[in-house]
């Protein structure tokens, strides 16, 4: 339990890394016949640069965490972040929750909870 601030934090910036990168290609045409002109577009992209930068933070805080918490116990938090994903995709862009995923939402949440307390 020492380390779940970390680990939180990995997921953390891995999660609003993806989020800008949703962010960013939300609005370009992209695919493999334009790919050069896509890897330009989102090279020069400032929001795509950042999200990168999280991403390699995330990796950093994530191996300096699994080198002193056991494996077994932190990659499970890392569901964290699809009840994270999930809010702020319905908040940012408008995507929906149905039932379903809500239930699912929470049967995440309940398993987190437990694996915390192990």
């Amino acid at each position: 339990m020492k380390y779940i601030g970390h680990i939180l934090l990995s997921v953390l910036f891995i999660d609003t890394a993806q989020l800008m990168l949703k962010s960013t290609v939300n609005n370009m045409i992209i695919g493999f016949d334009n790919i050069i002109s896509t890897a330009r577009q989102l090279l020069l992209n400032p929001l795509f640069i950042i999200a990168f930068i999280f991403i390699g933070l995330s990796a950093l805080i994530w191996l300096i965490t699994i080198s002193k918490v056991d494996l077994s116990y932190a990659y499970p938090m890392v569901a964290i972040g699809f009840v994270f994903v999930s809010i702020m995709s319905w908040l940012l862009f408008s995507e929906s929750i149905s039932p379903l995923r809500g239930f699912g939402i929470g049967t995440i949440v309940l398993g987190i909870i437990l694996m915390s307390r192990s």
